[in-house]
């Protein structure tokens, strides 16, 4: 389950895009410069950077950043009859749950609830989960392994479900689950996953040849703004890496060809 070189170069590339690891580096500088006696760059280097991380963490601006792209899709209403449910990855705790012999979600556990609610609601449907593991090293299991342990808890007929355990990264949800699945015209397939990631994953299964029923679940901003943020700052900026990331990813995926369109069609 070892990632591929593009699979590593692309986290290596956002490791020094990622906001939260920009401002440690600024700030190793700013040490390195008071060691090195430029005592009045240094200064003038922390107390900007003091200031600035001040000011996006206590300002809504994360809501701002992720505001657009969650509010992008609205949760649609489904027909009455739909051909599969697709749930992607990225809700389970890999290294958690291998270490323990115990599925564990993070944050993003409604990708899994509404698969198995919209399974249960839809008991015709074919129920997709497609996720590899995109970690550089220490998984010995899958996205897909964890999520079967989870499905089968909730006794989801095993003759239902589909598991695609190759993919890394969204290009590869879409590509691999694609030929996996075959799809035809005329098919209705709902794709599950967090709002703020939608737009990008519905750009890639588009860009597949693949035209599925968006359906955002994993909410993290309100219809309106409000602007007294929790006053905890290390909270506030992971929310901010998070928003950064699919703007930049809806960047690259339509830069390197993996997307037609910058934003999905909501055709």
């Amino acid at each position: 389950m070892n990632p591929g070189l593009g699979v590593i170069f692309q986290k290596v590339v956002w490791w020094f895009l990622k906001p939260t690891n920009v401002l440690f580096l600024v700030l190793c500088v700013a040490a390195l410069l008071l060691v090195i006696g430029w005592e009045r760059s240094g200064k003038r280097v922390l107390l900007t950077t003091l200031f600035v991380t001040l000011l996006v963490s206590l300002m809504p601006t994360g809501h701002f950043l992720a505001r657009p792209l969650e509010a992008y899709f609205p949760k649609p209403t489904l027909p009455e009859n739909i051909t599969g449910i697709i749930v992607l990855g990225g809700a389970e705790l890999v290294r958690v749950s291998a270490a323990n012999n115990e599925p564990s979600l993070n944050d993003a556990a409604e990708r899994i609830v509404e698969g198995i609610t919209l399974a249960r609601q839809y008991p015709e449907a074919t129920l997709v989960f497609t996720g590899g593991t995109g970690l550089l090293a220490g998984a010995n299991i899958s996205e897909a392994d964890v999520a079967k342990q989870f499905f089968e808890r909730f006794d989801i007929d095993s003759e239902r479900t589909v598991y695609e355990s190759r993919s890394r990264n969204t290009a590869e949800n879409a590509a691999f689950s694609y030929e996996l699945l075959q799809p035809q015209a005329g098919d209705t397939w709902v794709l599950i996953t967090s709002a703020m990631h939608l737009p990008r994953a519905t750009a890639t299964f588009q860009a597949a040849g693949w035209q599925v029923l968006p359906y955002p679940v994993d909410y993290r901003t309100t219809r309106t703004v409000s602007w007294l943020q929790s006053p905890n700052i290390i909270a506030n900026l992971p929310f901010i890496d998070d928003a950064i990331r699919e703007w930049v990813g809806l960047l690259a995926y339509r830069l390197t060809g993996r997307t037609e369109r910058f934003l999905p069609n909501r055709d």
